[in-house]
């Protein structure tokens, strides 16, 4: 098979479980459910980059090419979401969903509906050559102004946070996605502007880079335990193995046999990971309470010594003018001074 089909494959699968392993370590978080949605993105933008390539007729090719156009247009947009509730957790208002998703759906209907963008696939020299419509540049701003937008959000997020761990995730996630924007926006934004569409396949690798950064900016200050890692790494490469296999099949039967072992053990791999994850939080819940617990036994002997050394005090405040009593009554009773009654010597 072409080895850039295969890397295409690859692609759609590395990012996929990656975004997979981020979201399964807090599956009701607003941040790893945005991640996860923008991940996925990537990964159906690559298959569509895939099939693409796979097309022999220009009919299909041209149905894909929409298809890897419209797919790459929703990954901006789902970045920027990410972007609005990355670090705060603030779930955007439907009118602001509205707003970012809107837009994917008009581009839909242009390009499945219309020639307004892409026209025709010709192939020259063995390279498919997209022939657009007089409505090219508006992928280009609607890209542009999405990422932009991501890009204002999280800088403005840098400037104003004040947790040091919390600015690290946020500079990572600016340097990943400069870098991964740079690197694919070369090969599949300003290269196909001079008919240049050889390198179109290198986008969704090159994306790599930037999806592993935002994937280490989230998990970097959470739930990151030895134990999780390597189960982790061992399943992914069983995995990956398993996957690769699928491509390397001799037949169709067997194609469908590693495809069937392939989708066992991925799910097999999820409970692991699950269960693994559940052991993890159960035992630093566990420490956690433990922690607390000696900190309150701490603050139990301090307050304990207080309360001695308060009654220690208190009782030689209490002494002293008792005392002091006590010496003048007996001056009193022994007429030091002068003379006193019988009957005050008694009630004394």
């Amino acid at each position: 098979m072409d080895l850039r089909i295969v890397s295409l494959f690859l692609t759609a699968f590395i990012i996929g479980v990656v975004g997979f392993l981020i979201y399964i370590r807090r599956l009701r978080d607003i941040i790893n459910i945005s991640f996860g949605l923008f991940v996925i993105s990537v990964a159906v933008w690559s298959l569509g980059v895939a099939v693409f390539y796979l097309s022999p007729f220009t009919t299909a090719a041209l149905f894909w090419s929409k298809f890897l156009y419209f797919a790459g247009g929703v990954i901006p947009s789902l970045f920027y979401y990410f972007a609005l509730v990355f670090p705060t957790k603030k779930i955007p208002r439907i009118l602001s969903k509205l707003l970012i998703f809107t837009p994917n759906i008009l581009l839909f209907y242009i390009y499945f509906f219309t020639d307004f963008i892409l026209k025709d696939i010709e192939i020259i020299n063995g390279v498919k050559h997209f022939i657009y419509g007089p409505g090219h540049i508006i992928f280009d701003l609607h890209f542009d102004a999405f990422f932009l937008l991501a890009f204002i959000n999280l800088a403005v997020s840098h400037y104003r946070e004040s947790v040091v761990s919390t600015k690290n995730q946020l500079r990572f996630i600016i340097m990943g996605t400069l870098l991964g924007l740079i690197l694919a926006g070369i090969t599949n934004v300003v290269l196909p502007w001079f008919n240049d569409f050889r390198f179109i396949w290198l986008g969704p690798p090159l994306t790599i880079i930037w999806v592993f950064f935002i994937a280490y900016a989230i998990a970097k200050h959470h739930l990151l335990n030895v134990k999780v890692i390597a189960t982790e790494v061992f399943t992914l490469a069983i995995m990956f193995l398993l996957f690769a296999n699928i491509f390397a099949a001799q037949s169709a039967r067997f194609r469908n046999i590693y495809i069937t072992i392939f989708l066992a053990v991925s799910f097999l791999g999820y409970l692991i990971i699950k269960s693994v994850l559940r052991e993890v939080r159960q035992r630093e819940e566990i420490q956690r309470l433990a922690t607390s617990l000696e900190d309150a036994n701490k603050r139990l002997v301090k307050l304990d010594k207080e309360k001695s050394e308060f009654l220690s005090i208190a009782t030689h405040q209490l002494r002293t003018p008792m005392t002091v009593v006590k010496g003048y009554i007996s001056m009193i009773l022994e007429g030091a001074f002068g003379a006193f009654s019988d009957k005050a010597k008694e009630a004394m």
